[in-house]
């Protein structure tokens, strides 16, 4: 019995077994490959730039009266960023306008009595023609025409002089009003009302708005000098998110001594435009020349011992595949 039910296994097997091919069916997904042109490049880090980027500074001492500005606030060119108190040179401004009104006053007297001089003078030469009058009458009187006109021109002199005094004080006033030079976005502002500022006291940074940056990145020797003014070069994130293309402007004359490796600048915009200056983005520059390469889709790379390798679909005796 033991005999017979063992026999029965075996058996049971064996017809299982012939009924299942060794080899399953397998489907093969084809692809076409295709020639398309190809330039290796080379990827480095670059730093986004603004086209103009000030550090904002005083020129004259003074104590803060106004700060209208904001951390971080957008600014037109001419809007006021900080006011120093200018009381002392409004005054000063004032006395010297005083001075300079009192002169003109004095221009005017001198110019009365330069045309009452000629006035006598004229006089004096119909009396003298018909001797009504001495000869040294008349030789006074033009004498006093001089005089007068020499006053007059002491005064103009004078008053503008004065003029001239005033013109240092209102542009030293002026200065003590800070004035956005450019549209920018302001950076950190640490002053405060009635603070005092020595001269050359940092106040805030300012970083130009504009539809373009700058691009500043190394770049090694041999492959700087391949690089010149109008060659494009590729810009992506961290992340390998492509940010669009650069032109390359410029190259800076000299060669780093340690790291063999030129600086170089480029001008992008679209969506490097909107980063904020010192960020970040990688540069892929083109190395060699453009060649035609063949592509295949990525899963029909094979490897194995002998290296990479894909399967080649050819036709059979009949022109199958």
């Amino acid at each position: 019995g033991l005999g017979l039910w063992k026999y029965r296994q075996f058996t049971k097997a064996r017809e299982a077994a012939e009924a299942t091919p060794w080899d399953p069916s397998e489907s093969v997904a084809s692809a076409t490959a295709r020639l398309i042109p190809f330039r290796m490049s080379q990827s480095v880090v670059g730093t986004v730039s603004a086209v103009r980027s000030i550090t904002l500074k005083n020129e004259l001492v003074g104590v803060v009266k106004e700060v209208p500005v904001q951390s971080g606030q957008v600014v037109q060119e001419g809007d006021v960023l900080v006011v120093l108190d200018a009381s002392v040179d409004q005054a000063q401004i004032a006395a010297a306008e005083a001075s300079v009104r009192a002169a003109e006053a004095n221009i005017r007297a001198a110019e009365a009595e330069r045309e009452l001089a000629e006035t006598n003078a004229r006089r004096l030469e119909g009396a003298v023609a018909s001797n009504a009058a001495p000869q040294a009458d008349l030789d006074r009187a033009r004498a006093e025409v001089d005089r007068a006109k020499s006053g007059l021109e002491r005064d103009r002199a004078i008053v503008q002089q004065l003029r001239a005094a005033v013109m240092p004080l209102q542009t030293m006033m002026q200065k003590k009003t800070i004035k956005a030079p450019f549209a920018a976005r302001v950076g950190l502002v640490d002053i405060h009302p009635w603070q005092y500022l020595a001269e050359g006291t940092e106040i805030t940074t300012l970083q130009e708005i504009a539809k373009r940056v700058y691009i500043d990145f190394m770049a090694p020797q041999t492959l700087a000098m391949t690089l010149t003014p109008g060659s494009t070069i590729t810009l992506t994130d961290d992340a390998g998110t492509a940010l669009g293309t650069a032109s390359v402007q410029a190259a800076d004359a000299r060669v780093n001594r340690v790291t063999r490796s030129t600086m170089l600048r480029a001008v992008a915009d679209g969506a490097v435009a909107g980063l904020s200056p010192g960020a970040s983005v990688r540069v892929a520059m083109p190395v060699g020349p453009e060649r035609q390469v063949v592509v295949v889709p990525v899963t029909a790379l094979g490897r194995g011992p002998e290296g990479d390798h894909v399967f080649v679909l050819q036709p059979d005796e009949k022109g199958k595949t």
